[in-house]
């Protein structure tokens, strides 16, 4: 239970939903879908204030945009 310590997993979590957003959208989506999405996971990023760890998260969206898969934060 150490992991569960407030605001902790929240680090990890949003991180790696955004990433399988990102993956749901490259594969499944519609074009108006992508665009709804991509407009969320923007926000969701410009929320995160450690710009490293901003930087991370996007350089990943963008390995899985050019057909990576399975990435994890």
């Amino acid at each position: 239970m150490e992991y569960a310590i407030p605001g902790f997993i929240g680090n990890f979590c949003t991180p790696n939903a955004m990433l399988t957003l990102t993956e749901y959208l490259e594969d499944y989506s519609s074009e108006e879908t992508k665009q709804a999405g991509y407009r969320l996971i923007a926000n969701e990023l410009s929320k995160i204030k450690d710009s490293a760890r901003r930087e991370e998260i996007s350089g990943k969206i963008e390995q899985i945009k050019r057909g990576k898969r399975d990435l994890l934060y």
